[in-house]
């Protein structure tokens, strides 16, 4: 009769499982935390999306009611418009802007045979 000593071989087998275990631990919580990263800047995007979409919404409003603080004088010039939560350089303070943004600047062209072209750029933090 063969005398085979098997009690080696249960050590070495719960050591792989172990190891696929942690490295498959690891592989899901990579994904995870790529996926939450990936999410946090598109959540960042779309609000300044929106905030861009709001200021111009506020910049065709000034325009329409014929608002001094939005009407480029004379109507051949551009005007630049700022507006942010608050400190220097800002023409209107919001402090309903989401932290993320920190400033969004409005440019309202010359007027021409269309109108006056209004854009807007937001400033916000990608991270």
């Amino acid at each position: 009769m063969k005398n085979i000593n098997n009690k080696g071989i249960a050590l070495y087998l719960v050591l792989a499982v172990l190891l696929i275990v942690i490295i498959f631990a690891n592989i899901v919580l990579s994904v995870i935390s790529s996926q939450s990263r990936l999410t946090h800047h598109k959540v960042r995007r779309i609000q300044a999306y929106y905030a861009a979409q709001g200021g111009i919404n506020a910049a065709l409003e000034g325009l329409k009611a014929n608002d001094t603080a939005w009407v480029p004088v004379p109507d051949t010039s551009p005007r630049t418009v700022t507006i942010c939560h608050t400190g220097a350089g800002c023409n209107f303070a919001d402090d309903d802007l989401p932290a993320a943004i920190n400033s969004i600047v409005i440019r309202i062209g010359p007027r021409d045979a269309a109108g006056m072209p209004v854009n807007a750029t937001v400033n916000y933090d990608s991270d």
